[in-house]
């Protein structure tokens, strides 16, 4: 053992079992559980090596212990992962809803940040979204003044 791993050792096992036994010297048996868990807690530093870096602390000594970690590769970038663009420019924006009497286009705009390049594949759509129903515009909205009537009913065939 090192001076260091002795060092770390004394320096928590000494405090932790004096105050056990000042606590616990009547309750044997309670104490010798505590002197258990002290011994295995004061075994699992000692195998990781936290014994030795108290020690180290403690004794001021100069050299810290170098730490390797394993190297990991790089993980490759996912095939469907877009790359981020520049926002649009408000000349360039698409209108969100269209003009009255015109219909939208089905096909993405070029200015669209959603749009994919040619030859790479469309984003895999959401199939958990529900459909939205169309939102009704004001100039199809019956007049303030106009009533509409519900449709009647289908007769009940007995």
């Amino acid at each position: 053992m090192s001076e260091n791993t002795l060092v770390g050792l004394a320096a928590l096992g000494i405090p932790l079992l004096a105050a056990a036994y000042l606590m616990l010297r009547r309750q044997a048996a309670i104490f010798r559980m505590v002197v258990a868990m002290v011994l295995i807690g004061l075994g699992y530093l000692t195998a990781t090596g936290a014994i030795s870096d108290i020690g180290a602390k403690i004794v001021g000594d100069a050299t810290t212990p170098v730490v390797i970690e394993p190297t990991t590769p790089a993980a490759p970038t996912p095939v469907n992962e877009v790359a981020p663009t520049a926002a649009p420019t408000p000349d360039t924006q698409t209108p969100s809803t269209p003009a009255p009497g015109t219909q939208m286009n089905d096909t993405p705009a070029a200015a669209d940040p959603a749009a994919t390049a040619p030859g790479e594949p469309p984003p895999a759509l959401d199939d958990a979204a529900p459909a939205q129903a169309p939102i009704e515009s004001p100039a199809e909205a019956p007049a303030s003044g106009e009533e509409t009537r519900p449709a009647e009913p289908a007769p009940v065939t007995p």
